[in-house]
């Protein structure tokens, strides 16, 4: 592991251990570094990132200074606010994760079936291209 990591790892080990009292189910953040939009997600205050995208690099296993790259309109603090926010209330945010999951799968899924012929079609002609370096009528 990479000295970053193996910080991050002490970091999050160190916020574990501080116990906040039982998560409860909330529909929006207790913290002013996330905002709930009109649907429903979340985001980090101030940007369009939403919560999900810093907490699944962070699970992936990228540092803050890495997210910070990846995302630059996020800070340094911030990114590390969200993954402290994360760690205390683990039970909550892994909630809305898996909420947010299941309307992502039921989302594609209903997509893909609406516009299957359309997604039918771009396929073959992709792999047309990709066959013979043209165009595909």
């Amino acid at each position: 592991m990479r000295e970053n990591q193996l910080n991050l790892l002490a970091l999050g080990l160190a916020l574990m251990r501080y116990r906040t009292p039982m998560a409860r189910h909330i529909t929006r953040p207790d913290t002013d570094l996330i905002e709930r939009t009109r649907e429903g997600l979340w985001r980090v205050a101030g940007t369009r990132v939403s919560v999900d995208s810093v907490i699944h690099a962070f699970w992936r296993g990228s540092t803050p200074e890495q997210i910070v790259q990846d995302y630059d309109a996020l800070s340094l603090a911030q990114v590390y606010g969200v993954v402290h926010y994360y760690l205390t209330h683990r039970k909550t945010l892994d909630a809305y994760l898996k909420t947010q999951d299941r309307l992502d799968k039921k989302l594609r899924h209903e997509l893909q079936a609406e516009h299957r012929q359309f997604l039918s079609d771009l396929r073959r002609r992709l792999d047309v291209r990709r066959r013979t370096g043209t165009r595909a009528a």
